[in-house]
């Protein structure tokens, strides 16, 4: 039980991240979500539903934003620099 919790707790920072990056990286760039579909070769529809943790995007769909971009996967998902400042200060990665 506790593994599935964990797992659950996982896929939310998951999703939270992923929304947020995405959000902050348009936003960053002045992108219309049209424009960031029309950049990454994704649906508009896409974007909108991955800003609002509505959809778990397949892996082939992270990469085409991640190349459409012009950034590393690894940018999309990481913690926002909040998230990370405070896990420094805390004394944890």
């Amino acid at each position: 039980m506790q593994l599935a919790i964990a797992v659950q707790q996982h896929e939310d920072l998951y999703f939270t991240n992923l929304s947020y990056n995405l959000l902050r990286i348009r936003k960053e760039r002045n992108l219309s979500q049209e424009d960031m579909a029309t950049l990454c070769n994704v649906e508009r529809s896409k974007i909108g539903k991955m800003e609002n943790k509505r959809i778990d995007p397949r892996l082939t769909t992270l990469i085409a934003l991640a190349r459409g971009l012009n950034i590393d996967i690894t940018e999309l998902l990481k913690a926002p620099l909040e998230d990370q400042s405070q896990k420094n200060e805390n004394g944890s990665n």
